[in-house]
């Protein structure tokens, strides 16, 4: 099993993680470039897997 203990991401964010670019959160408290999601979903489809 698998839990998450972060800040959560809205309902209507959901749809676009895995978009290149893409942040979700309007704050500077967190960092990033938003291509971690979309390069883990792009090797999981490469292998013929799925998120």
């Amino acid at each position: 099993m698998v839990r998450d203990q972060g800040i959560g991401v809205k309902q209507e964010d959901k749809e676009k993680l895995f978009e290149r670019f893409y942040l979700p959160y309007s704050n500077n408290t967190i960092s990033g470039f938003g291509i971690g999601l979309y390069l883990s979903a792009e090797i999981i489809e490469r292998h013929d897997g799925e998120i």
